[in-house]
């Protein structure tokens, strides 16, 4: 539980392979939960079918807001029919996106009351649209900043989002490179020298330079 007033920033890359957040508060931690999501609840216990007999299989996250419940993560095609978008515009909106971001945020933070600062990586192919871009954000501010109320495996969160931000997915990757967990630099190199970056995801190959 976040008990301090200053809120906590939060990265978070929602790809179409796995949602994506971390977080530095002290220590760097991260979470990550495959981009699978459905309506429905689950069937009960589910027999993993790899080489160890008797293991079960990861269970998909439950979780519940506006009076649904979604499934989201791990082996959901197991006990419902995923949802499938591949848009760009599933970036900003649609509760899949919702049911996801609870799901990672409940492994990042765990319950209680949190108060965050979101900064949220977009594909560089979408912020080369400025009109595509500029609706994303506009839906992301609309759906993200303010209160949220759910619960992911019964256990209840209660999340304060103060301010949504973008930023093209690669430079995530440049400072994960190139900086500590305190942010300061730690190449030889010099932070303004040209840099190149191949960001190889699920959907998308994004080549950028700063």
């Amino acid at each position: 539980m976040n008990t301090r007033n200053v809120p906590i920033n939060i990265v978070r890359d929602a790809g179409f392979g796995g949602d994506k957040l971390a977080l530095i508060n002290g220590d760097a931690r991260a979470a990550l939960l495959p981009s699978v999501v459905a309506v429905g609840q689950l069937r009960g216990a589910q027999l993993s079918t790899g080489l160890k007999r008797g293991r079960r299989a990861a269970q998909p996250l439950q979780v519940q807001f506006d009076v649904y419940q979604y499934l989201a993560g791990p082996n959901v095609h197991q006990h419902a029919r995923p949802i499938e978008r591949l848009d760009f515009s599933r970036l900003g909106d649609g509760p899949e996106q919702q049911a996801l971001f609870y799901g990672n945020l409940w492994q990042l933070l765990g319950a209680g009351k949190h108060s965050i600062n979101l900064l949220v990586a977009l594909p560089v192919e979408v912020l080369r649209d400025a009109k595509l871009t500029a609706s994303i954000r506009a839906k992301l501010r609309a759906q993200m900043v303010g209160r949220h109320q759910f619960t992911v495996n019964g256990e209840t969160l209660t999340v304060i989002i103060n301010q949504v931000k973008t930023m093209a997915q690669p430079l995530g990757s440049f400072f994960n490179w190139g900086m500590d967990n305190t942010g300061r630099w730690n190449k030889k190199s010099s932070p303004h020298a040209l840099h190149a970056i191949a960001d190889i995801g699920f959907n998308t190959v994004d080549l950028f330079v700063v």
